[in-house]
């Protein structure tokens, strides 16, 4: 997206899928557009690992058990990226 000069200015959490992928391209804009409104790359680059690493606490601040392991956090994710997965097959068809 910044390779090719735009910028989108409100990445969250609510907005970047379980798999790094941005949705809500409705903000998305031209970059010299972008940055009158404040929009940077920089911006939209520390809004995406604030999202992604909202992910990840989300998943950590359920589990209190030392005994947790990263194949135990991958078998989460998967879960829940499945769950994503099947959400969005539900969804109505535009």
């Amino acid at each position: 997206m910044h390779n090719n000069n735009w910028v989108h200015g409100y990445l969250t959490e609510h907005n970047v899928t379980l798999d790094a992928k941005i949705i809500d391209l409705d903000s998305v804009e031209n970059i010299g557009e972008g940055s009158i409104r404040g929009k940077s790359i920089i911006n939209d680059i520390i809004s995406f690992k604030n999202a992604l690493v909202h992910y990840f606490a989300k998943y950590f601040k359920k589990l209190d058990n030392s005994d947790f392991t990263f194949d135990d956090f991958i078998k989460l994710f998967n879960e829940e990226y499945s769950n994503e997965i099947k959400k969005l097959n539900k969804a109505p068809k535009t």
